[in-house]
């Protein structure tokens, strides 16, 4: 809703004021702040996501059920080397990236 997006908005500056007095607090408040993004993102639904997406110029196109299942395997080799896999990555979507912009989404 337009209102909570509104006290949304002032708690982070708020937030923000209040952990920058040393470099822990700013690292505390950053990582908690992704963290609070990645929920959010992940949680929304897939609508939601592609039209913040495409607001923010990012055209990047989510893969299909079928591409999915031919790449399944590849891609859960490559997510096991993480230690924070979150066990809802199974049915989280996965995009289609260039390769060149790859390291700088990472």
């Amino acid at each position: 809703s337009p209102t909570g997006l509104i006290k949304d908005y002032y708690s982070h500056f708020i937030l923000r004021l209040a952990y920058c007095r040393s470099e822990d607090l700013r690292r505390w408040f950053l990582q908690n702040e992704l963290e609070l993004f990645k929920w959010r993102f992940v949680n929304n639904p897939p609508e939601d996501r592609a039209a913040w997406l495409r607001a923010k110029g990012l055209q990047y196109e989510a893969i299909s059920r079928d591409e999915y299942e031919e790449i399944k395997e590849e891609l859960h080799q490559a997510l096991s080397s993480r230690r924070d896999l979150d066990p809802a990555a199974e049915r989280s979507e996965h995009y289609k990236v260039a390769f060149e912009e790859v390291v700088d989404l990472v």
